[in-house]
C-alpha cells in the first residue's frame, strides 16, 4: 500500500471523487456551458422524481446519472463539430 493511501486510511479522510469517465475536458467544456444547457433544472427534477417514485435509494444519484450521459453525449458532438469545423 501506497504511503499516500496509508496517511488517508489514518487521517480517516478520502479526497473528493472523481468518476473517471468524466474526463478533464468534459469538466472543463461543462463549466463553460450556460445553466440549464447540458440538461434543464425541471428535466432533473423529473428524473429525481421518478425515480424516487420507482424506489431507488438514491434519487439523486439516478439523476445525475442521467445528467452525466447527456453531457457526455453533448460533449462528443461538440467535440466532433469542432473536428468538422477544423478540417475546411
Amino acid at each position: 500500500m501506497g504511503l499516500w493511501k496509508r496517511i488517508v486510511r489514518a487521517l480517516g479522510w478520502e479526497p473528493p471523487r472523481r468518476n473517471p469517465a468524466t474526463s478533464a475536458g468534459l469538466r472543463a467544456w461543462r463549466e463553460r456551458q450556460r445553466r440549464g444547457s447540458v440538461m434543464r433544472p425541471e428535466t432533473f427534477a423529473k428524473i429525481e422524481r421518478r425515480a424516487a417514485r420507482a424506489g431507488y435509494a438514491d434519487p439523486r444519484a439516478v439523476a445525475g446519472k442521467a445528467y452525466w450521459t447527456t453531457a457526455r453525449a453533448k460533449y462528443r458532438k461538440a467535440q466532433a463539430r469542432k473536428r468538422r469545423r477544423a478540417r475546411r
